[in-house]
């Protein structure tokens, strides 16, 4: 069997499974409406992606091109042995990811990131997530600080210094002169 009947079958299981527990309803789509959390945002390359509640997943690389096609606001369900797959509910697609962190997290704390120089290596569409060329990822606070991530370009040079407040950090874009706060998240 290749990888992709195993993922037919897969997902052929995981709509079974869902009508047997009394998970019917039907989206546009197809499937359920109201099972697993949404997607709240998204790399634009599909590295990395945020649900609801602040779960933090970083996408095997034979995948992003899958998941760079989700929208936010599609249902995920998280399964496999270890939730290391997840399923668009809307479009019935399922991809291989591993648990990074939360957003919400006070990761820091637990493991301080080194401050220095990095390059941005992409990011989401609205600014709340930023990945530096290391594969650290980081959650940006506050829709001001969003708003400035969202305009920065793959490629930009950076520096990270932590900030007094603790967990929070300071990314800042050198070449645009611009400061976020930010939550260190962990590595892909």
């Amino acid at each position: 069997m290749n990888n992709v009947d195993k993922r037919l079958l897969g997902i052929g299981l995981l709509v079974a499974v869902m009508l047997a527990a009394g998970c019917g309803g039907s989206s546009p789509g197809g499937a359920s409406s109201k099972q697993g959390p949404s997607l709240q945002t998204l790399t634009k390359d599909g590295s990395v992606l945020v649900l609801e509640g602040g779960g933090v997943y970083s996408v095997n690389p034979a995948d992003r091109s899958t998941v760079s096609a989700w929208h936010v606001g599609d249902r995920i369900y998280v399964g496999g042995s270890n939730d290391d797959s997840l399923t668009d509910l809307t479009r019935g697609k399922m991809v291989s990811d591993t648990f990074v962190g939360d957003t919400g997290g006070d990761s820091a704390d637990v493991n301080p990131f080194p401050e220095g120089r990095y390059k941005l290596r992409t990011g989401s569409a609205d600014g709340g997530i930023v990945v530096l060329d290391d594969g650290s990822i980081w959650g940006v606070r506050g829709a001001r600080d969003r708003s400035t991530a969202a305009s920065w370009t793959g490629g930009s040079s950076m520096t990270v210094t932590r900030s007094s407040s603790g967990s929070v950090y300071k990314l800042v874009n050198t070449g645009a002169r611009r400061t976020v706060k930010a939550s260190y998240v962990g590595d892909e």
